[in-house]
């Protein structure tokens, strides 16, 4: 098309201003003809490239360095993805763990007729020692980084490339968090670790090995599954 609209007549400028002097094509020999479009496609090329590459208008390339910015840009995308890619999988893999122990800490058990209270993980710490006080002011602030900060985290930046993603156009460094699910149903994942805090973590708050403790983890995972069923989001 881009040939046709120079043989049709006078031609513009990428700005969409007619040129002072018009070029008429259809006075020129084939020999002008063909020599005046490869230039102009040139001329075109040259004006995309500058675009993707992020130059000026008035900033001129070589062929060389274009090539080796375009190679540079390519390289860093793909650094950027194998390194986004492998920390999703590191935070996937200590998530539950971490969680579990952030949680365990708040758990205390009482002995004795004079109601001392140890930790659960460590019967030699006691929650009432000085020690204890003050690491609950550490596992606090871990407790809204981790458990809670990294699911809202996951949230806002889905959310920012949510239209991208439901185009099937998502970032690529973030497949890891959407790949495996419909395009409306790209915050599944953050589902289901809002599901492993809610049973790794806060059933440890309820007594251990009761009963009722069992009944909210069963109503628990059956939501979950009757959430699966549906939507079926993969």
């Amino acid at each position: 098309q881009h040939k046709q609209n120079r043989r049709d007549g006078p031609l513009k400028s990428r700005s969409g201003v007619e040129n002072q002097q018009a070029v008429n094509v259809n006075d020129m020999s084939e020999e002008e003809r063909a020599e005046y479009l490869e230039n102009e496609e040139k001329k075109l090329a040259k004006s995309m490239g500058a675009t993707f590459l992020g130059l000026d208008d008035d900033e001129e390339m070589s062929d060389h360095e274009a090539r080796a910015r375009y190679e540079r840009m390519e390289k860093k995308a793909a650094l950027k993805q194998v390194a986004v890619s492998r920390s999703l999988f590191v935070v996937f893999l200590a998530y539950p763990g971490i969680t579990n122990k952030l949680f365990g800490f708040f758990m205390c058990y009482q002995t004795g007729i004079y109601e001392q209270q140890y930790m659960f993980e460590d019967f030699a710490e006691s929650c009432h020692s000085e020690s204890y006080s003050r690491h609950v002011y550490i596992c606090s602030a871990l407790m809204l980084m981790i458990p809670l900060g990294i699911p809202l985290s996951m949230v806002r930046l889905l959310r920012k490339h949510a239209d991208a993603i439901m185009k099937h156009e998502g970032p690529h460094e973030y497949e890891a968090l959407y790949i495996d699910y419909k395009p409306d149903c790209y915050l599944w994942e953050v589902y289901l670790m809002a599901q492993k805090v809610a049973l790794i973590g806060m059933l440890t708050f309820i007594d251990r090995g009761s009963i009722l403790q069992s009944v909210i983890g069963l109503f628990i995972s059956t939501c979950v599954l009757s959430c699966l069923l549906e939507y079926q989001p993969y």
